[in-house]
């Protein structure tokens, strides 16, 4: 029997809930992937995990360039990027790829201090891309595909609270 992981069907097509990444990621810095697991994402046909998982230090250009994929490791950095998003470092990366989290997701995140990621280990699905010009590739975090072990929390605004 093959095991299936599921993303949030209410996202886009390309995207998943950040419980289920999470959970994913504990998976992969435990060891503990099932053997045989599927991946389905959105409407897609399940594709086996180990197709589509690829951690920092073995995502190279040569076997990535151009695909989609889910690239984890631990944040050891980052820089701001122009369009207020930020380029994270991983730890002992292939070809110093790294994952590029853009506006919309670090505030669906509620991620205002960047210094918190480093340390953190984060999990990203995205397109596989080196832009012309550069040495460097990253991966761009599609809608809703990122998420951090220890997890980011969001504050609870009073309004929020039980009554």
């Amino acid at each position: 029997m093959t095991r299936r992981y599921r993303t949030e069907p209410t996202q886009q097509a390309d995207s998943a809930d950040q419980r289920s990444f999470s959970t994913l990621l504990v998976n992969l810095i435990a060891g503990t992937m099932p053997i045989g697991l599927e991946l389905v994402l959105g409407a897609q046909d399940p594709v086996p995990a180990d197709q589509l998982i690829a951690q920092a230090r073995d995502a190279t250009i040569v076997t990535w360039l151009d695909s989609d994929l889910i690239i984890w490791g631990k944040v050891t950095g980052y820089t701001r990027t122009r369009w207020d998003g930020l380029m994270l470092r991983l730890e002992d990366a292939a070809d110093e790829v790294a994952i590029l989290v853009d506006r919309k997701n670090l505030a669906r995140l509620q991620i205002s201090d960047a210094v918190t990621l480093v340390g953190r280990h984060v999990i990203a699905y995205g397109r596989f891309t080196l832009p012309e010009g550069s040495r460097r590739p990253h991966v761009r975090a599609s809608h809703a595909s990122v998420a951090f072990i220890p997890r980011v929390t969001r504050t609870r605004r009073s309004d929020d609270a039980w009554s």
